[in-house]
C-alpha cells in the first residue's frame, strides 16, 4: 500500500491496484499491444511533420495529436512517465494547430523535440512489443 500523504488519491488507488498479482504484466502487454498498434500510425505521421513543416496538413497534426492522447495515459499507468511527458507536450503543442490554422515553425521544432523525446522514452517497450524501430 502506498502511505504517502502527498500522493494524490488517484495515484495511490493505481498503486494499489499494481499490487494485485499479474495486473501489472496484464497492463503491460496491453501498453505493448497499444504501441503495435498506435506507432505505425504515429511514425509516418511524425516523419510527415519532419518532411514538410509548416506545410503540414491539419490531417497529419490531427493524427498525431490522436495517437499521442491516449498513449500518454497509458504510459502513465505502466510507470512510463518520461514517455507519458513528451507525449502530453506534443499533444498541448499541436492541439491548437488541428483545424488547419497557421503551423508556426517554432510550434514544429517543439513538437518534433517532444515527439522525438517520446520515441526515445519507448525504445524498451518498443523492442517488447516488436515495434519496428525508427
Amino acid at each position: 500500500m502506498v502511505d504517502d500523504a502527498r500522493i494524490p488519491p488517484q495515484r495511490a488507488a493505481l498503486g494499489s491496484l499494481l499490487e494485485v498479482p499479474g495486473l501489472r504484466e496484464r497492463l503491460e502487454d496491453a501498453f505493448a499491444g497499444e504501441l503495435c498498434s498506435r506507432l505505425p500510425r504515429l511514425v509516418p505521421a511524425a516523419a510527415r511533420l519532419r518532411r514538410l513543416g509548416v506545410r503540414t496538413s491539419p490531417a497529419t497534426v490531427r493524427a498525431i495529436v490522436a495517437e499521442v492522447h491516449p498513449l500518454a495515459s497509458s504510459a502513465v499507468v505502466v510507470g512510463a512517465h518520461e514517455a507519458a511527458r513528451a507525449a502530453r507536450a506534443v499533444e498541448h503543442r499541436l492541439l491548437a494547430y488541428t483545424e488547419g490554422e497557421e503551423l508556426p515553425q517554432v510550434v514544429v521544432a517543439d513538437a518534433l523535440e517532444h515527439l522525438d523525446h517520446l520515441l526515445s522514452a519507448l525504445t524498451g517497450w518498443r523492442s517488447a512489443a516488436g515495434a519496428a524501430a525508427v
